[in-house]
């Protein structure tokens, strides 16, 4: 969850074609793969980290990554318009430099992001501002891992220097 698993950027382009379905294709994939670096010792961004995560979290929950995440923002956010599937008519209002993509990637939701309006957004950020001290939203923002006990942090700087992971 915190990106220090080892494991590589993205699937393979190979898996994508396989002839089993995209999550057996993975998973037999992932018996064979060699880390990147021990885990836990080097922070690294990593699709293919969340796509498993999700993978656990359906097998744990015994439901769709999809049916999971809608739960929680319809319970966290009510009336929020989040989605992993916009409408066409919310692909036409989307900003961006070029035509957006608005493809669904149920396959590998986990390591898409959520299409958001800026309304929702910001109901987020104040809910998270907002959080109760010992409450479990409180807790999820504390640091897990400080950057001085890792190794290594790659590709998680871009918005500045990350201090710590969490």
């Amino acid at each position: 969850l915190i990106h220090t698993s080892g494991l590589p950027r993205d699937l393979p382009v190979s898996l994508w074609h396989a002839s089993a379905s995209l999550k057996e294709a993975r998973w037999s994939w992932l018996g064979g793969t060699r880390l990147r670096h021990v885990p836990g010792r080097v922070a690294e961004y990593s699709n293919a980290g969340w796509i498993f995560l999700g993978d656990a979290m359906e097998h744990a929950s015994r439901r769709s990554y999809p049916a999971m995440l809608k739960l929680h923002l319809e319970s966290t956010l009510p009336g929020s318009r989040m989605t992993l599937d916009p409408s066409p008519a919310q692909c036409a209002r989307l900003l961006s430099a070029a035509a957006p993509a608005c493809e669904q990637g149920f396959a590998t939701a986990p390591s898409w992001g959520l299409y958001a309006t800026t309304g929702d957004v910001g109901a987020w950020m104040q809910r998270l501002m907002r959080a109760q001290p010992g409450s479990a939203l409180q807790f999820s923002l504390q640091p897990v891992v400080q950057r001085s006990a890792l190794g290594a942090v790659r590709t998680l700087d871009f918005a500045g220097r990350a201090e710590a992971l969490g």
